[in-house]
């Protein structure tokens, strides 16, 4: 086919594909923009003529501004955007019933339940504020360090022991 110097449209009744085949090694579909990287390169998925999603690069002379954007809901949300080492989301992300883990730090300010309760909120400075009372079950609390209590109540509510400020 060689080289095109003008916009390629394909169109038939049935199903139309563009395919890239490699029969010994990898395939490539290369999107390539001005030299300026002022530009951006764009997949644009549509339905009849009408754009509904894209996946939109916006190339840029320094790496950390670079932006892949990949946009929803009739193209009119940007559900994820990624930059640099950082993934936006929209959105919250649902995990299902898998678990988040990570082997480094998790800047969180709070924790809820499943249905939106809070039920931790982390201040700045590392300080935890719980919205309820802590229950232990049957563990038992213990520290290293200084514990700042004003009563000791058992089990049932009853106050068991009342510390004094001086002591």
């Amino acid at each position: 086919l060689g080289t095109l110097t003008a916009d390629l449209t394909i169109s038939q009744s049935g199903a139309s594909q563009i395919e890239v085949i490699s029969t010994a090694n990898d395939a490539y579909l290369i999107l390539n923009s001005d030299t300026d990287e002022g530009q951006d390169s764009e997949l644009i998925f549509e339905s009849g003529g009408t754009a509904r999603g894209r996946i939109e690069y916006n190339h840029h002379a320094t790496a950390n501004t670079q932006v892949m954007s990949f946009f929803t809901a009739d193209n009119a949300v940007e559900t994820l955007k990624l930059q640099g080492n950082l993934a936006t989301f929209a959105t919250a992300v649902d995990l299902g019933s898998n678990t988040l883990t990570s082997t480094g730090s998790m800047q969180i300010r709070t924790i809820d339940y499943s249905d939106g309760d809070l039920a931790m909120t982390i201040a700045d400075g590392g300080g935890v504020t719980f919205a309820q009372a802590v229950d232990l079950g049957s563990n038992t609390l213990t520290s290293t360090g200084s514990m700042q209590i004003r009563t000791i109540d058992y089990s049932d509510g009853d106050l068991a022991i009342t510390i004094n400020d001086t002591g």
